[in-house]
């Protein structure tokens, strides 16, 4: 066993037991399912935000605009979201492209964070579908 590839073998019934695996060999298979997992925790936190306590993922906000249970959402919820595009690393000026602001006119967000303009349910939905809070994930 010397490259990565042989360590994870994904073909179970040539895959000898763990026990008559080297000890060095043992610590990189560790290593390398310790990343593995690393990288599902992250991927689950960014899809599902199981970890993002600054706002309820069951807000009625995040429905669809016909469903009869729909909200405008609240300045603090606006806000919390673009925070977390931003932390994700999309700029003010990436998420205006994105959204088809003229002139990428980040002052836009100032004015639906503060309250001095609603925010378009279209741009609302564009901006939760970017940041991975669809419907979809809303339901569950």
């Amino acid at each position: 066993m010397t490259n990565k590839n042989s360590l994870l073998n994904t073909d179970f019934e040539r895959t000898p037991p763990l026990r008559e695996v080297n000890v060095t060999d043992q610590a990189r298979i560790a290593k390398i399912i310790g990343e593995q997992l690393e990288l599902s925790h992250d991927h689950c936190i960014q899809m599902n935000m199981v970890e993002y306590k600054e706002f309820d993922k069951r807000d009625h906000s995040f429905l669809d605009i016909t469903h009869p249970l729909y909200e405008r959402p609240s300045i603090k919820l606006i806000s919390a979201v673009i925070r977390l595009m931003e932390s994700r690393g999309t700029s003010p000026a990436r998420l205006a492209f994105l959204l088809g602001i003229p002139n990428r006119k980040t002052e836009t967000f100032a004015d639906w964070m503060n309250g001095s303009r609603e925010i378009p349910y279209s741009s609302w939905r564009r901006i939760t579908d970017l940041a991975g809070i669809t419907l979809t994930t809303m339901i569950k």
